[in-house]
């Protein structure tokens, strides 16, 4: 049996972010050190194109064959464009760190979170139209139904909110609260309570 080769593309430490553009032919590989490498499919023992990036990224979001966003600890979001190789513009700040970023509305709005209690939806057609959506605690994740043009965040205290993005202000659909499972122990015998 062949083992595979395995290569360390970072070695700065911390965590690395991976996608694949929407046609599968190039793997993005990000970490904390600065820098998008961008390997085509296929080939990848040749060298990858490099794009500066923001540091202390927090998340990688990849739209279509060419739309990258990079959401950062230290609150900004920047987008670039994987056929120029370069950074496009930065298209949302906060003055805390960002801890999630995707897109939507056919790629032409992106929308991130994190530690300031909010959710900010950018429109990448015109820098001054910026959503902003109030939530109840940080945000952990974000996520984007397409289909129906919903939208889906995570909160620390274990809530997921659902919100309609069919209208200019987002409408919260419905929210999940999130119950753990534990044993508790009673007498002689262990009860799962839910």
């Amino acid at each position: 049996m062949v083992e595979p080769e395995v290569r360390n593309v970072y070695s700065s430490g911390g965590s690395t972010y991976v996608a694949y553009t929407k046609n599968g032919d190039h793997l993005l590989v990000a970490g904390s050190s600065g820098l998008i490498r961008n390997y085509k499919v296929g080939a990848e023992d040749s060298e990858p194109n490099n794009i500066d990036i923001l540091d202390e990224i927090s998340d990688l979001a990849v739209f279509g064959d060419d739309k990258v966003a990079v959401s950062s600890k230290i609150g900004e979001v920047e987008l670039y464009s994987l056929k120029d190789n370069k950074a496009v513009g930065k298209v949302i700040r906060s003055s805390l760190p960002l801890r999630s970023t995707v897109f939507t509305h056919i790629g032409t709005m992106v929308a991130a979170a994190g530690d300031d209690d909010e959710v900010q939806i950018a429109d990448l057609s015109d820098n001054t139209r910026v959503i902003k959506l109030k939530v109840n605690d940080q945000v952990h994740d974000i996520s984007y139904n397409s289909t129906i043009d919903l939208i889906s965040i995570s909160l620390s205290n274990g809530e997921i909110k659902m919100y309609s993005l069919t209208s200019e202000e987002p409408q919260l659909l419905t929210t999940i609260t999130v119950s753990y499972t534990h044993l508790r122990a009673h007498e002689t015998r262990r009860h799962l309570v839910c």
